[in-house]
């Protein structure tokens, strides 16, 4: 096994020996070593004929002008397969961002690269210089290019599409172009560049708070449905003024990657409003083969229809053993909430399921059947579920039964109660109905900010569950 070599020091990277070195891991996050430190750092790894991986963390560093001659040293080190550059901050233009893209592109044998360049002036230029370089590391199969915060508009979104689709050995691909200025146009060229990297097998984009808007998201996803061998994709498109529309097409096409196993979208904080024809299991219903779902809808005000439509179908995905739904501060309230755990029930073989209906408007005459509701489906394993900061009386004499017993596979269980006014009746309540659940094993219940008096009179009663073997109470 080569033995990794850690460098957190110039002056000890400038006195070792580490022209026979393989691997080498330098940490010099920032030291500011400016102009003249990249310079010999450069020089001590133009001597590093021998090095194979390669990981360089240079965050706020070397300055504006070290990354020219960093890049040189680079294209002296003919043998790498595996390098990590972390550059961030550090005031990199786009004629610097070119001289390194060349250098880099000399190395011909890389397989895999990580690149971070994030929070630098790179702008349009830069960006489509720079993967233009990146085309002729022909044998690259993992990319992962970090460029967010860089005043990248359309056009660079556009090139950056262009360019991507001459790697067709990528099979790994991570693009991170969050906080930019990518709009409709950028969103369409860029999804359809992607769309023919046909050997794609993880795909992970993340471009928040860009200016995608409805048509962008769809534009976008009409490239995606070309990936035909896609097995795990990621998209994160918080804050890009995506609305119905652009959901309900992009989940469309998203459906046409018919291998698809592993599913996350994160489409938080947009403006989709109250759904009304978006669903997104009919959507996904030709992939078949998705075992994993995560979606996050939070702060996009869609109301009760919205949580009840937005879940239909998703009985049909048979294949589907872990969901994660985000759906806080949404304005559903306790009918939304509880047609859409109805809906939940559909779903043939869940494992496990994580619920946040945290922020809406449930109250207590909604709690225990929405409980009650998804104690039905009896295959779960794990079970999250988040009805915090909703509203349920003190003073409610109604009985809130979490008696979740049915479900006898289920093992671990957390349920988060904080900030819901329920106080220390409701608490008690509570805590005897679960105390009914023998199977489980690990319990985490977030109840404080709820004015509870006496809460070790809870926790004691929790210790009594049988096989319970880890408890974690939050009531302060």
């Amino acid at each position: 096994m080569t033995e990794l070599i850690q460098i957190t020091d110039l002056e000890q990277l400038l006195s070792s020996e580490i022209s026979s070195r393989t691997t080498l891991l330098i940490n010099l996050h920032n030291k500011q070593i400016g102009e003249k430190g990249s310079s010999d750092l450069g020089i001590a790894l133009a001597k590093s004929n021998n090095l194979l991986n390669l990981v360089l963390q240079l965050a706020n560093s070397i300055g504006a002008n070290g990354g020219s001659s960093l890049g040189s040293a680079l294209a002296k080190c003919v043998n790498l397969e595996t390098l990590t550059l972390d550059l961030r901050k550090n005031q990199l233009g786009p004629k610097t961002v070119l001289d390194l893209g060349s250098a880099l592109a000399k190395c011909s044998n890389l397989t895999i690269l990580s690149l971070d360049l994030s929070e630098n002036k790179i702008v349009d230029k830069g960006s489509s210089d720079l993967v233009s370089a990146l085309t002729k590391c022909s044998n690259l199969s993992t990319l992962e290019l970090y460029l967010e915060s860089n005043k990248i508009g359309d056009k660079g979104s556009s090139d950056i599409g262009q360019n991507i689709s001459k790697c067709q050995k990528l099979q790994n691909l991570k693009l991170a172009l969050s906080d930019n200025k990518i709009g409709a146009s950028g969103a369409l060229n860029l999804g359809s560049g992607l769309g023919k990297c046909k050997n794609l097998q993880i795909l992970t984009i993340e471009v928040k708070g860009n200016k995608f808007g409805g048509q962008g998201a769809s534009d976008f996803g009409t490239g995606l449905a070309n990936c035909s061998n896609l097995k795990t994709l990621t998209l994160n498109l918080r804050k890009n003024n995506i609305d119905e529309d652009g959901l309900s097409n992009l989940a469309s096409s998203i459906g046409m990657c018919t291998n698809l196993t592993i599913l996350t979208l994160d489409l938080s904080e947009n403006t989709i409003g109250e759904i009304k024809k978006c669903n997104i299991g009919s959507s996904l219903a030709n992939s078949t083969q998705l075992t994993t779902i995560k979606l996050d809808l939070s702060n996009n005000q869609i109301g009760d229809s919205g949580a009840s439509n937005l879940s239909q179908g998703l009985g049909r995905l048979t294949n589907l053993l872990n969901l994660q739904l985000e759906l806080k501060s949404n304005k559903i309230g306790g009918q939304g909430q509880l047609d859409l755990c109805s809906n939940l029930l559909q779903i043939p073989n869940l494992l496990n399921l994580t619920l946040n209906l945290g922020g809406n408007e449930i109250n207590d005459k909604n709690i225990s059947d929405i409980v009650q509701t998804l104690a039905k489906q009896t295959n779960l394993s794990n079970l999250s579920i988040d009805l915090a900061h909703n509203q349920i009386e003190e003073q409610s004499e109604l009985d809130l039964d979490f008696n979740i017993s049915k479900c006898n596979n289920l093992s671990n269980l957390t349920i988060y109660l904080h900030h819901s006014f329920i106080g220390g009746r409701n608490a008690e309540k509570i805590v005897n109905s679960l105390a009914k659940c023998s199977s489980l094993s690990f319990l985490t219940l977030h109840l404080y900010g709820n004015d509870i008096i006496t809460p070790n009179n809870l926790r004691t009663k929790m210790l009594k569950m049988r096989k319970l073997v880890e408890l974690v109470f939050y009531l302060w």
